[in-house]
């Protein structure tokens, strides 16, 4: 049924003649009569009759009245309602990230974003699995993450790619190296962030995939106090992109044989974003082929 056609019906409804109904509706009036017979047609009863050069609604067209008016009230109800919903949403970015990501990738991103942008971020930082599972149910516009499971739902853009990398006192008997192997670390002290953390899994997880045993471990939460650690020669830590952290007294070399970590946007397929967040989306595409 044509909606154009219902709202045609109650216009000639409420005026009961043909002329005023067309203009109010901006239509000609053979457009209007040719709509008109066509819902009677298609309901299969006579909605008017005529009364001298007016209509007036038959029994028929009263009882069918009372539908169209709740029915076109409803549509036009649910619309004012979509559009205070997408003004709501709109300026805001829902983004989910992984705690497994270099600490300042997300904070730039969002700095170089938002420095041409009058926009709002709320950030949500969880396991990937929370993540994609706050994706599918619209709690995240969009998420970055350093893993991808295997799901024919998601789209995934790779953003950045980080290589490992031992730091070590400026004063250590490997400062000097170009890089190194964690096989030749096994009788170093190793300053780790807490077990079960994102950062201690994934190191440990390095180890695993090269079948070496984890050396000797001290686990620090703060990562000045592990700096500070470093600095003295106490121990050695790992890190991903160490430039942030480095220091005239650290160095950092690349470990060969490990697997770098890789940052991932990852949406839905076929997602209807907001207007914001599919200008963020734009953005990290085109910083990712910059």
């Amino acid at each position: 049924m044509n909606l154009n056609h219902l709202e045609y019906f109650r216009v000639l409804a409420h005026l009961e003649h043909y002329t005023q109904a067309a203009k109010e509706l901006s239509i000609t009036q053979p457009s209007l009569s040719h709509a008109i017979s066509m819902l009677e047609k298609e309901l299969g009863t006579p909605l008017f009759e005529k009364q001298g050069r007016n209509v007036r609604l038959t029994r028929y067209g009263r009882f069918f009245l009372t539908y169209v008016e709740q029915a076109l009230d409803e549509i036009k109800l649910g619309e004012q309602k979509l559009k205070e919903f997408s003004y709501q949403t709109d300026g805001i970015i829902r983004l989910g990230f992984d705690a497994l990501l270099e600490p300042t990738f997300v904070p730039k991103l969002m700095q170089t974003f938002l420095s041409e942008q009058v926009l709002t971020f709320t950030l949500k930082q969880s396991d990937t699995h929370a993540l994609i599972d706050h994706l599918k149910t619209g709690a995240h516009d969009l998420i970055i993450s350093t893993s991808v499971p295997l799901d024919h739902e998601l789209d995934t853009t790779t953003l950045a790619t980080w290589k490992w990398h031992l730091l070590l006192s400026s004063t250590h008997p490997f400062a000097h190296r170009s890089d190194i192997s964690l096989q030749e670390l096994q009788e170093q002290l190793f300053i780790l962030p807490p077990t079960q953390t994102p950062e201690h899994l994934a190191i440990t997880q390095l180890f695993v995939q090269q079948h070496l045993p984890l050396p000797n471990t001290l686990e620090i939460a703060q990562k000045e106090t592990t700096l500070e650690l470093v600095a003295l020669n106490y121990g050695v830590s790992i890190a991903l992109n160490p430039t942030p952290l480095l220091r005239q007294d650290i160095q950092a070399i690349p470990i060969k044989g490990t697997l770098p970590l890789e940052a991932y946007l990852i949406t839905l397929k076929n997602q209807s974003l907001t207007p914001s967040a599919r200008l963020f989306k734009d953005f990290l595409l085109q910083t990712t082929k910059s």
